[in-house]
């Protein structure tokens, strides 16, 4: 073997061991298991919050077994479902207003529509915060109010997590497949925007 094919070979068992393969690793394990937990619908909300949860705990090297897992999915289902509810009626409301044929045939549609994409994008970025921030000592509706506060004051992390949930919709949108590995990249955008958060921030922020 040449120096040249030896050296490639080491860089890529380094690059096959490596922490950040690891952890896009975890990402797509957490990506699948999210998605089938939010198969329901209404439980889309309380699944988003376990695998932010999850991804936190993974990044941070804390322990993470099924036990505590369970335990969290138990909690943020009894807590968020009614949220979640509520949540999934804006959204199909809001789809219907963007994809329906008949809105197109309203009078001022155009403007309609545009205003129904931001606010149903807002309502993801905040959905996004919220599901970072949860942990099992929280209620859903303070959740909701921190992270409509902090969207407004880390505005830098609000359009990186605006521009992760672009890119998600143009990716799902392309390539309908892909859709299944939408929600583990969402819950890593937020839960990585939340602790850049919690180290950038000065004390006192929400």
């Amino acid at each position: 073997m040449s120096p040249r094919s030896s050296r490639r070979s080491r860089r890529a068992a380094q690059l096959l061991t490596s922490e950040k393969l690891g952890l896009f690793g975890e990402v797509l394990t957490t990506s699948l298991w999210v998605a089938v937990l939010a198969i329901p619908l209404i439980t889309a909300l309380p699944a988003l919050a376990l695998g932010c949860a999850h991804l936190g705990r993974f990044i941070r090297g804390e322990r993470d077994d099924l036990a505590t897992l369970a335990r969290d999915g138990l909690d943020a289902l009894r807590r968020g479902l009614l949220w979640s509810v509520l949540l999934v009626i804006v959204a199909v409301g809001g789809y219907i207003g963007v994809a329906s044929p008949a809105a197109e045939l309203a009078p001022g549609s155009g403007p309609l529509r545009g205003l129904s994409v931001v606010l149903l994008v807002g309502i993801a970025v905040v959905v996004l915060r919220a599901c970072a921030m949860w942990t099992r000592a929280d209620s859903w509706k303070r959740l909701l109010e921190r992270s409509v506060r902090r969207c407004l004051t880390d505005l830098r992390g609000s359009t990186l997590l605006l521009l992760a949930v672009v890119l998600a919709g143009v990716v799902a949108w392309m390539f309908a497949p892909l859709i299944v590995v939408v929600p583990g990249l969402l819950a890593f955008a937020a839960v990585a925007v939340e602790l850049g958060y919690r180290e950038e921030g000065p004390a006192g922020r929400p």
